[in-house]
């Protein structure tokens, strides 16, 4: 099981991954007591042992402190709050689906000369962020009820500062690819790669005309309305009302439970695909830590959406990636809706299925 230390030093909170070890270490300003008690005296080094959620905790004051805390408009406690930020989500979440998904059907089916098959790991990924979208949907209803579900795409998502990317339908390519990474990167960049991502994240603000932002910024400020333990967030301390949710404030479990989307219903069986029901304010936290890590992961995770992205940027700058991605247009629209129609259909049918853009060139 891996152990988390804090390592008392000035400056801004940063994790780092000690080289020799499987420790995440943080350095902190003076300002942060979390009245931790020392170590076995053995460690070279001083440290202060921490638990998981302390580490989450000041890894999301490292977020907040670079991009603020998310806002929701007319929100008058910490339910309204929270589904704001569930609704921002959603919207997020659906938005990534849906560009994954029509990036992937750019990729040629089969595997490139490395013997990956490009578009089989995109799609997968799309896959998960289905898992995601849903969760989030189950944590609304645990919040609103079956009323609660939100499927919108663009209604928040595009006024709001906090959206990651911009909605662009495109092939692949090393800015797409470049956005997905801004868009899924940890708050705090494993120190091997940080000089690469740094790249990647700045082409993406290139591609953008302006600044990207991590979908997990959403995510913590979440995980931290859930949190049931004593500390409240001094971030969240300017907000005109208790920024914690208890379970006082969710709907009882005999009331959620017939509406919440399942496992089985989904006939999922990977264990990377993550649909998670949530009927208390410690399951809700969980679900938002497991769908949050998935896309970002933690520095000892190799399977986040972050680190696919990013190995599949490398695979296109080296060729494999690269040499397997075809033509198709950018954000298209069909003939109904005033776009290039005829055209269109010709490239798309193949891919997309000619019965979905008949239903859709009809409207």
């Amino acid at each position: 099981m891996t152990q988390y230390y804090l390592l008392a030093k000035d400056g801004i909170p940063n994790f780092s991954q000690e080289s020799t070890s499987d420790w995440f270490m943080l350095s902190y300003t003076p300002k942060v007591n979390w009245d931790l008690p020392v170590p076995p005296a053995e460690l070279a080094r001083k440290f202060y042992f921490v638990d998981h959620q302390t580490v989450l905790r000041t890894e999301l004051q490292v977020v907040l402190a670079n991009v603020g805390v998310p806002s929701v408009e007319g929100a008058e406690n910490a339910v309204e709050f929270a589904i704001g930020l569930l609704r921002l989500a959603a919207e997020v979440e659906h938005a990534l689906m849906v560009q994954y998904l029509y990036a992937a059907f750019s990729v040629a089916n089969g595997p490139a000369v490395d013997g990956i098959n490009y578009r089989e790991k995109i799609l997968d990924v799309a896959i998960q962020e289905m898992g995601h979208l849903a969760t989030v949907q189950n944590i609304l209803i645990l919040l609103g009820g079956p009323e609660a579900v939100y499927m919108q795409r663009d209604v928040m998502r595009q006024a709001s500062a906090k959206n990651p990317i911009p909605f662009v339908l495109e092939p692949i390519s090393l800015a797409a690819l470049a956005k997905y990474v801004a868009a899924e990167k940890p708050a705090v960049v494993p120190a091997d790669v940080a000089e690469k991502v740094d790249r990647l994240v700045k082409l993406a603000a290139e591609s953008v005309g302006g600044d990207t932002h991590r979908v997990g910024a959403i995510y913590g400020v979440l995980q931290s309305l859930f949190d049931t333990g004593e500390r409240i967030l001094p971030e969240l301390a300017h907000l005109p009302f208790n920024p914690r949710l208890n379970d006082a404030d969710l709907r009882p479990k005999q009331e959620v439970s017939a509406y919440q989307a399942t496992r089985e219903e989904w006939e999922a069986d990977e264990n990377s695909f993550l649909l998670i029901e949530a009927f208390d304010c410690a399951s809700a936290q969980a679900a938002i830590s497991q769908i949050a890590e998935q896309g970002e992961g933690l520095s000892d995770r190799s399977d986040s959406h972050f680190s696919e992205f990013l190995e599949m940027a490398e695979a296109y700058e080296q060729g494999p990636l690269r040499d397997m991605v075809t033509d198709l247009p950018i954000s298209p629209t069909l003939g109904a809706h005033g776009g290039e129609g005829e055209h269109l259909l010709r490239i798309l049918t193949p891919r997309f299925g000619a019965g979905y853009l008949a239903c859709n060139t009809a409207r």
